[in-house]
């Protein structure tokens, strides 16, 4: 218990952050810190007040995501998620497993989610820094 709210999972040091941020050595894929927008709800949806909530992104990877939310959502529960690039369009569309969950200092809730099947509309990619774009010719007409 940290605050009178349960905490699954381990953490390292008692500092909440540094159990997701710090064991990048043990694993099997390097996660992306990158914020994104993340709309999700319970699933399968059998309650009316199951409605769809917001998060956002901390970091990413091929696997799975950590998403800070004001919802402690249930270890093991399903979300079906989407997350949206920076200018709103939809990038991944899946069905996640909460793997764990932390609170935050600021009362609301880190989510491990691992992500079971999914259709990406784009990869999940960080934003593109001036001059990386592709080139093009003024002359071109295109």
């Amino acid at each position: 218990m940290r605050g009178g709210r349960p905490v699954d999972g381990p953490t390292e040091g008692g500092n909440t952050m540094s159990a997701a941020t710090d064991r990048i050595g043990s694993r099997r894929e390097r996660r992306q810190g990158l914020v994104r927008r993340v709309e999700y709800s319970a699933f399968p949806r059998v309650k009316a007040d199951q409605r769809e909530r917001t998060g956002f992104t901390r970091d990413v990877s091929p696997s799975g995501l950590c998403l800070r939310t004001d919802v402690a959502e249930p270890t093991g529960s399903l979300l079906r998620l989407v997350v949206r690039d920076v200018d709103g369009r939809p990038t991944l569309e899946s069905l996640a497993r909460v793997a764990w969950r932390r609170p935050t200092e600021e009362g609301t809730w880190w989510l491990g989610l691992a992500l079971l099947e999914g259709r990406r509309q784009a990869r999940i990619r960080p934003p593109a820094r001036l001059g990386d774009g592709p080139r093009r010719s003024l002359g071109s007409g295109a």
